[in-house]
């Protein structure tokens, strides 16, 4: 009887838990990829069309777009990282990571107090630029 509601008990928890997830997905349409909000790190993870350079490129260009302070930029042929600043200071930073010859993966920062409108009015940026 204690190992049936002992079983009931974390079966209860299991399903409670499902619903805190801190991971969100915005399905794919329209050609493009698959987007995922983490509202605990406050970071937003996609996949872009164009190779490293193009989205790099795009993400300086973006970071200008939103009239971001770009306070540190780096790249070699495997990662590129831009970090900003914006008006209240606040960090948002891009990092994209070479995935194949003709895609990037791309993660707008905005960290945990950050805002999801913030992160995809980024990543739109980024991506109107390829």
């Amino acid at each position: 009887m204690k190992i049936t509601r002992t079983l009931a008990a974390l079966t209860l928890a299991s399903v409670s838990l499902v619903g805190l997830s801190g991971c969100s997905t915005t399905p794919a349409g329209n050609g493009t990829a698959e987007i995922s909000w983490n509202r605990i790190t406050g970071r937003l993870s996609t996949t872009v069309d164009g190779n490293l350079d193009r989205a790099y490129n795009a993400a300086v260009a973006a970071a200008g777009d939103m009239q971001y302070t770009v306070v540190e930029q780096s790249k070699d042929v495997l990662k590129g990282i831009v970090k900003t600043k914006t008006a209240d200071k606040s960090g948002i930073n891009v990092v994209l990571d070479k995935r194949t010859d003709n895609s990037t993966d791309v993660t707008v920062d905005v960290g945990p107090a950050g805002s999801e409108t913030a992160a995809r009015t980024f990543l739109d940026k980024i991506r109107g630029r390829l």
